[in-house]
Order: structure tokens, then C-alpha cells, then sequence
């Protein structure tokens, strides 16, 4: 007896129930997207693959492109329905729904899209008709198209076992303008779970365009009369809401609606795939393999039933590491296997901590490519270790390369003391800058500069570093025979392959000949000076940061397939003298976790899903695919670049841990500040503030549509002139560092305002070797103006700790504890100035130690004409 836990999908439970209790005597089941699914997202892609092919063959007309072709098939259609009832001649009487037509009717109609040939001209093998009635072959063409493009459901076969094995007959209705003969040719495969041709266990097969109505104009009507059956005796399965599932219950059959796309991911797929522009489109289908199965899998998988044990909020985590990181993830692990095949390599070192979800993925998908074997080892080590066990001489410039080496979340002095093996109490010269970070150039310049040019802390730094390269040689040991070793590939996400970098210089030093190569997800344009140098490190879906759009926007919302990777690992800081890795604490909470199992527990469940489809020939998978390359990189432009309201909402109290072993961690996407005043600034400026984790999520919790411009804009295909108003107003920042104000700004800044009329400013300020006393803001306004300030922050870095202080004005309904200076203060953040007077807002701070400050100020300006000033009561 065949049981449920076979079937995998939760939609069909209550079938195999009704069956079983015999409550069911007859099963009826629509045909495409239900027994059948589609290697391409909608029937129009088939159509453009068909256009390719008769384009490339000399069938079409010289002025008709593939996806031109594809457009006017499916007009065609519409325009043959039209035809058969004569509704162009009908002025007042309008018929809700077509009749139907077949697909000869259909090419009959588009005939004068294809060359006319004679009968000799065709012997000689000429493409094209000789009238408008010979499509026979045209006909045969998207028979063999539709053929090639769709396979068997196994979740449904298995159901129509089931119900032949409890004596209940299968039906076959399909709205569809393919003849009996025509779909039995392509339902008349071999089904892969019994062995036998598939229509073996079918009872009757109804076509609409053979009974000239559909599901919704009579046709299950004609099953239950020819059946003498009750409706409530029979149950229908399809996917289509109308035809399906409301025309059935409206005659009291029983239904399951068995949706192709959830909301979600038809909103996703919509990004992914451009409706309209149908060139674009057809950079994602391959000439052979269309979209290689992915849309439709990632819709089956949405509905696995594994998520019947969880939550809606659970499952809506599942479903995200199913359907939206999977694809990229699981197709970077088949790029794996047969790149490694190509390279002859039979293992591989997944850098940790992400390596552990790639290196699981790939013993996971060991059973699917049984073409090569690869042994996925875990290798712990981290960037701040690594590099840092590179410094030969601790020279200069080895010095201030690595002040640089965490753009997104800068060393203190201290914390960089600390990683080149210092105790900075010990260093009286840098004592109280421990705290500062390594962001201001000329800073980091001094710091290298006294390091490497004081003997005694430079033959210290050189020595820590010869200590570390020990202790990572004693651990890879541990892991390989490195004497054995010639070639080493590591895998990890990328971007500029310092590791791997890394790990080869230490190898060269310590005297190993051993050529370290690199698979990533992608690499930047960082990386082009190592493969110029012939140091091999291979992206996957970008190469030396080529596409340079996909590489931009890609990088800066990476974070949740980064942490989805590090599930339950603490970070490393240290290797001890034993070879044994040192992990620091996790400043991940318990919550985040939770979801980072549940998105990892839908990422296997897909790989698995994918891996038995390919085993078992139902797509040829082509890691090296130009289409399925694009695919992949949409499908990881669009979660990275443009999540929905909904994921931004779901990931952005995520965490993201920048460095190992050090307690600094981003809020994805969940700052008040930010969710507030998102949509006034301009979409450039987004991605300017790196206190900003995932700029994307908050512009798509704000406006999904804001999210997507400001994305164009950074990628350079919209301008960031097109948010600009003609309206300007200088700003000019002064600091004082304890000799009062200079009479030139220190910084000066002609502000536009956006389309909602409001200002926004964003600047950086930096006085390392004087601390800052006083800042004034001086806004001079075009006129008089009236001036409504929404928010001013400065977020203060002090000498005396680590952490910011974050001071904000004019955000409450309390007056601001701030100088101002203007011709009348109106009240609520509101000030008036006259003509040709400027707002002057002065701050001194409380802490004599604010070295750096980032300062954000939002506010509009009303300009007031003369005769309106009376309003003010002036």
C-alpha cells in the first residue's frame, strides 16, 4: 500500500485521504501545471525558444524576430477564438468567454508571419509554407517544443497510482487547444516510477478544443453525463482558480487547487523576470534546457509538505532558503562538481564559518553527480587571522594596507593592536587614541608610521606574525598531508579572495610549492591585480567585478545568504599552539538561529529536489549556461537588491557579525532613524551611509518602488539628477578644534531637496589629533524662507570608548537643547529667516574627546513671498 510519506506535497493529503476512506470514485486532473510542469516560467517563453528556432531556420519573414514571433502567437490565438464566432462582427452583443480553437486554427491565423515557398523550393529544403493551410509542420514544431519542455509531476503520478490501486479511475481534462492525439504524444513517456508508459493508467483523456467548450463553458459537465456520476463522487485537481477550482465547486465537485505560485513568489518572479520585455526574457532561457526546471520547482517547493509542522511565520522562513537562496546556493555547488571534475581536484576546503552550509550542500549532492567525487572539508579561518599572519617585515606599507583591511566595520587602534599580537597599555604613544578607529587616512598613516618605525613593537609584530603562520600550518596539517599536497582549491562566497590569498603566501614562506585555486560566488574588481598575476580566483555569477552592475548591488545585501551560511558556529579567534581553533563568543541571538535553521532546512530540501530531477534526466543541468548564469544572477540581484516589504520586514532585525572574535555587529534593517527618514534621502546618498547594513531594506520597507530606483541610480541606468528639485540651499559645516571657528567651512555642500520638497544632508567629519569642540551648521536660504527642521543627529565617536554616542534634535516636541540663530523661531523645529540671513545652528559638545562625527540633517524649506508675511504675525 502506498503511503503518504512518499508524497511530498501538503496540498495532496486530503486526496489520498478521500481516496482511501472512498469517499472518491473518480479522479479527474487537469493536465499543464498540475501532471505536467514547465522548464519555462510562462508559455510565452516557449513560444520565444519556437521564434528562436524558426527565425535561426528561415521560417519567418525577414522583419520578424523571435520575440516579436512570440508576442503575435499568443495574439494569434485570441484573434482565432474571435474568428470562429465571428465577434468582430457582433457590435452589441459581447461573449465573456472564447471558444475554443485548435492549434491548426491557430497557425492558420498567424500563416503570414512565415515565408511562402514552392513546392520545388521546399523539395530542396527551403523553410516555409506554400498557403496559408499547409502548417502541419509548424503545428509538428510546438507539438515537439511543448514535448521537450515539460515532465512528469511525480507527486501527481504517484497520486494516479494510488487511485489505481484503489480501483478509482483517472481522468485527463485539459483546456487546451491540443488535439487528443497531440497531448497523448506528449503525456505517452515513460512514467519513471512504475516503468510503464504513463497513459496505461488513464482512464479517458477530454480535450476542450475536440468538445468545443472549456471547464468553465461546460465541459465538466460532459464528463459527469458520459460517467453517470455524482458530482460529489468526483474530485478534481488543477491549478487554475477559475477553470479549476471555482467552475468545479460551483457543480459541487470536490477540488484541490493546486496553485502554481504563491503571492510571494509571484511577486518575486514578476522582478525576476520583466513581463513585458520579452529580449529580456530570452537572456534567461536556454536554447535547450529553458529556464532548466527552476521556476516550476521553486513553486512545487513552496509547497512541501514539511511545512505542515510549522508556524506561518516558520514556514515563511523555509520557504525563503527553499525558493530564493537555494537556486543560487545549490547551482554554485554544481558549479563546484564540475569545475572541480574539469580541474582533476577531488577536494575541497570550504572556508569557515559559511563553509559549512557548502561544504553540508556538497556531500549532500555527492549521490546526484555520481560523474565525479569531491570531499568537502571544513577549514576554519578567518580573514583578521589570516592576514595577519602574512607580515613579513612589518614595514610601512604592510602596515597601512592592513588599517584598511574592514571598510565596513573599522578596527579601533586598539583592536588592531591587539591582532598584531600589541598590548597597546604598553604603547604610552597611542594610550589614549586605543579607542579611535581606523578610518581617517592620515591617521591610519601616523599609526603605521610609529609601528613600523619603532624597532622594538616592529620585530614584535614580524614575530607574532611567524608564531601565527605555525599555528595555522599545525592545524591545516592536521586536516591534509601537505607534503602530498600540489593543489589546494578553497570555496567560499568571495568578492576579493584575501584568504585564499592569504593561505598561499603563508604556504610560499614556510616553503611549500602548493598552487592555491579559488570557486566563489563572485569576485570583485579587487580581485583583477591576482588574476592578472595568475593567482586563480573564480567567480561564478560575477568575475573581477564584470558585470560591474550585478557586482554593485550584489554586495551591498549579501548579508542574509552570509548568515544563513553561519547557523550555530561560534567565530574563531585564534589557533592555539596545539592546532586546535579558538572560538570567541556568538553575538548572534537565539531568535536569529531559530531562522537561520529553518531557511538551511529549506535549502537542503531544494538541493535534494533538484538533485533527483537532474538525476533522473529531467534537466540537463549546464552550470556553464549563459541563460541559466543570468537566471541565477537575477534570482540574486533581486534578494539581495530588491527585497520585498515582506523580507525586509522578516530579515531586518537580523544580525550581521562583520570580524571574528570581536563584538561588532550590524542590524540588517531595523533602526528607527532610518525606517523614519529613508525616502528623504536621495537614492545614491543610501548607499553612501555605511551605518546603513542592507540600504535595500530599508528603502523597501519604506517604498518598494523608492528601492528600486535608488538601485538604478547606484548602478548608473537612472540618474541621480531625476530626484533632483531645481530648488538649491547651501549648507556649510564649521568645526571648531579649540581655536574657534575657521572663516572657510569645513565642509561646504549645495543641498537639492527630493520630490517630497524636503533636504537631506549626510557628512562625515574627522579631527583625530585635535579633538572637535564646537560644530555650526550655517543653511542660507534663497530668499526669505520659512525653515522646518525634522531632524538633526550627530553620531559622535569619542576617544574615551568604542561605542558612539548618538545625540538627535528636534525629532520630539521639546524644544532642542541647541544654539540657533535666525530672525524669529516660529516653534516646533520651525525658524524664519529674511532675505539674504542665514540659520545658524552652533552645538558645543559635553565630551572633550569627539574626534569623529557623522552628521544627518533632514529639514524643508517654504519659501514665503512678501505679501504673505502677515501670516507670521511679524
Amino acid at each position: 500500500m502506498m503511503t503518504l510519506t512518499r508524497n511530498t506535497d501538503a496540498r495532496l493529503i486530503s486526496a489520498y485521504q478521500q481516496i482511501e476512506a472512498g469517499t472518491v470514485k473518480t479522479l479527474s486532473i487537469d493536465v499543464f501545471d498540475t501532471l505536467l510542469w514547465r522548464k519555462v516560467p510562462r508559455p510565452v517563453d516557449l513560444f520565444l525558444l519556437l521564434g528562436e528556432q524558426l527565425k535561426n531556420e528561415g521560417w519567418l519573414i525577414e522583419s520578424i524576430s523571435a520575440d516579436c514571433f512570440a508576442a503575435l502567437r499568443q495574439q494569434a490565438e485570441q484573434v482565432a477564438r474571435l474568428k470562429k464566432t465571428e465577434m468582430y462582427k457582433v457590435k452589441e452583443k459581447k461573449m465573456s468567454i472564447l471558444p475554443e480553437v485548435t492549434l491548426k486554427e491557430i497557425y492558420w491565423t498567424c500563416s503570414g508571419l512565415f515565408n511562402r515557398v514552392s513546392i520545388d523550393e521546399m523539395v530542396q529544403g527551403k523553410k516555409g509554407i506554400i498557403n496559408e493551410s499547409d502548417v502541419d509542420d509548424l503545428v509538428a514544431l510546438e507539438v515537439d517544443w511543448e514535448t521537450r519542455m515539460t515532465e512528469l509531476d511525480l507527486n501527481i503520478v504517484r497520486l494516479i497510482h494510488f487511485a489505481h490501486e484503489h480501483q478509482v479511475p483517472v481522468l485527463l481534462i485539459s483546456d487546451t487547444y491540443l488535439e487528443h492525439v497531440q497531448l497523448s504524444n506528449i503525456l505517452n513517456g515513460i512514467d519513471s516510477l512504475s516503468g510503464k508508459p504513463l497513459f496505461s493508467f488513464i482512464y479517458k483523456l477530454f480535450v476542450s478544443c475536440e468538445h468545443g467548450c472549456g471547464k468553465q463553458t461546460g465541459l465538466f459537465k460532459v464528463v459527469l453525463e458520459e460517467f453517470g456520476i455524482l458530482p460529489e463522487s468526483l474530485m478534481h485537481i488543477g491549478d487554475n482558480y477559475y477553470c479549476d477550482y471555482v467552475s468545479a465547486q460551483e457543480l459541487g465537485i470536490q477540488t484541490i487547487y493546486y496553485s502554481k505560485m504563491t503571492p510571494d513568489l509571484l511577486k518575486t518572479l514578476s522582478f525576476e523576470w520583466p513581463e513585458q520585455n520579452l529580449r529580456e526574457r530570452m537572456k534567461c532561457l536556454d536554447p535547450d534546457q529553458g529556464d532548466f526546471g527552476l521556476t516550476s520547482l521553486r513553486c512545487k517547493i513552496a509547497h512541501h509538505i514539511d511545512c505542515l509542522e510549522l508556524t506561518e511565520e516558520e514556514a515563511f522562513y523555509w520557504r525563503y532558503g527553499a525558493s530564493i537562496l537555494a537556486p543560487v546556493v545549490v547551482g554554485f555547488v554544481q558549479w563546484i562538481y564540475q569545475r572541480c571534475q574539469h580541474l582533476k581536484e577531488s577536494r575541497v576546503f570550504c572556508l569557515m564559518r559559511e563553509g559549512q552550509l557548502y561544504a553540508h550542500l556538497i556531500r549532500e549532492y555527492a549521490t546526484y553527480y555520481p560523474e565525479w567525487q569531491i570531499e568537502a572539508q571544513e577549514l576554519w579561518v578567518s580573514r583578521q587571522f589570516i592576514i595577519h599572519a602574512c607580515i613579513r617585515q612589518a614595514h610601512f606599507h604592510e602596515l597601512l594596507v592592513l588599517t584598511y583591511s574592514s571598510p565596513a566595520a573599522p578596527h579601533t587602534l586598539g583592536e588592531f593592536c591587539h591582532e598584531l599580537g600589541l598590548d597597546i597599555n604598553k604603547i604610552s604613544h597611542f594610550i589614549e587614541y586605543q579607542h579611535v578607529k581606523l578610518e581617517d587616512p592620515h591617521f591610519c598613516e601616523e599609526v603605521a608610521r610609529y609601528l613600523s618605525g619603532t624597532l622594538e613593537l616592529r620585530d614584535e609584530i614580524v614575530w607574532q606574525s611567524a608564531q601565527k603562520r605555525k599555528r595555522f600550518l599545525k592545524y591545516l596539517s592536521s586536516l591534509v598531508d601537505l607534503s602530498q599536497l600540489k593543489h589546494m582549491t578553497v570555496v567560499d562566497v568571495g568578492w576579493i579572495g584575501t584568504i585564499q590569498g592569504s593561505i598561499q603566501m603563508i604556504l610560499h614562506l614556510e616553503g611549500y610549492p602548493i598552487q592555491v585555486h579559488g570557486l566563489y560566488i563572485g569576485t570583485d574588481h579587487r580581485a583583477s591585480y591576482a588574476l592578472l598575476q595568475g593567482f586563480i580566483r573564480e567567480g561564478y555569477l560575477f568575475n573581477a567585478g564584470q558585470p560591474v552592475d550585478v557586482a554593485l548591488v550584489i554586495q551591498r545585501g549579501f548579508y542574509v545568504l552570509e548568515q544563513s551560511a553561519t547557523a550555530d558556529l561560534l567565530p574563531l579567534i585564534d589557533i592555539d599552539d596545539e592546532g586546535k581553533v579558538v572560538h570567541g563568543e556568538s553575538i548572534i541571538g537565539k531568535q536569529q538561529q531559530a531562522q537561520v535553521v529553518l531557511v538551511r532546512r529549506g535549502i537542503e530540501a531544494m538541493c535534494h529536489l533538484m538533485g533527483q530531477t537532474v538525476a533522473r534526466g529531467a534537466i540537463k543541468w549546464n552550470p556553464f549556461s549563459e541563460a541559466l548564469i543570468e537566471q541565477l544572477r537575477q534570482i540574486l540581484v533581486r534578494l539581495t537588491g530588491h527585497p520585498t516589504h515582506r523580507e525586509a520586514v522578516k530579515f531586518g532585525h537580523w544580525s550581521h557579525d562583520h570580524r571574528s572574535g570581536t563584538h561588532h555587529a550590524h542590524v540588517l534593517g531595523k533602526d528607527k532613524y532610518y525606517d523614519k527618514f529613508i525616502g528623504d534621502m536621495f537614492p545614491d546618498e543610501v548607499f553612501k551611509d555605511l551605518a546603513i547594513a542592507w540600504p535595500a531594506a530599508y528603502a523597501a520597507k519604506k517604498d518598494e518602488n523608492y528601492a528600486i530606483a535608488a538601485q538604478l541610480v547606484r548602478s548608473g541606468l537612472l540618474k541621480k539628477e531625476s530626484f533632483l528639485s531645481h530648488d538649491t540651499i547651501p549648507l556649510k559645516v564649521f568645526l571648531d578644534t579649540g581655536s574657534g571657528f575657521h572663516k572657510k567651512a569645513t565642509r561646504a555642500i549645495s543641498l537639492h531637496s527630493n520630490a517630497n520638497r524636503r533636504f537631506y544632508a549626510f557628512t562625515k567629519l574627522c579631527s583625530f589629533i585635535h579633538p572637535m569642540r564646537n560644530v555650526r551648521l550655517e543653511l542660507f536660504p534663497h530668499g526669505a524662507s520659512l525653515i522646518r527642521i525634522k531632524s538633526l543627529r550627530f553620531n559622535c565617536h569619542l576617544r574615551s570608548t568604542s561605542a558612539p554616542e548618538m545625540l538627535a534634535f528636534f525629532e520630539g516636541d521639546e524644544e532642542p537643547d541647541i544654539g540657533w540663530e535666525a530672525t524669529k523661531v516660529v516653534g516646533g523645529g520651525m525658524f524664519f529667516c529674511e532675505e539674504n540671513q542665514s540659520l545658524i545652528i552652533d552645538y558645543r559638545f559635553d565630551d572633550p574627546g569627539v574626534y569623529m562625527i557623522q552628521c544627518s540633517f533632514c529639514f524643508e524649506l517654504l519659501p514665503i513671498e512678501q505679501a504673505n508675511r502677515s501670516l507670521l504675525h511679524l
